[in-house]
């Protein structure tokens, strides 16, 4: 296996966002993260865990479904 270091691309994750992305697309990202994180923030807030959502939503964790709803 080589020791050689391999640098990354760029510096900075800011950097290498605004070489790849349009500021529409970051500013798009950015606004998910916002409203993601403030979704998570109430449920936290509120003593919910993330299966309780599921269960009082029918909208399933993608990860245990298909199309919103949970497969068998």
């Amino acid at each position: 296996m080589s020791k050689t270091k391999v640098s990354p691309i760029g510096s900075s994750w800011d950097e290498f966002e605004k070489r790849v992305f349009t500021a529409e697309e970051i500013m798009e990202s950015d606004l998910r993260v916002a409203m993601i994180s403030e979704l998570i923030r109430a449920r936290n807030d509120q003593g919910i865990t993330q299966k309780q959502l599921e269960e009082a939503s029918s909208v399933y964790a993608t990860s245990n479904c298909q199309n919103g709803k949970r497969g068998n």
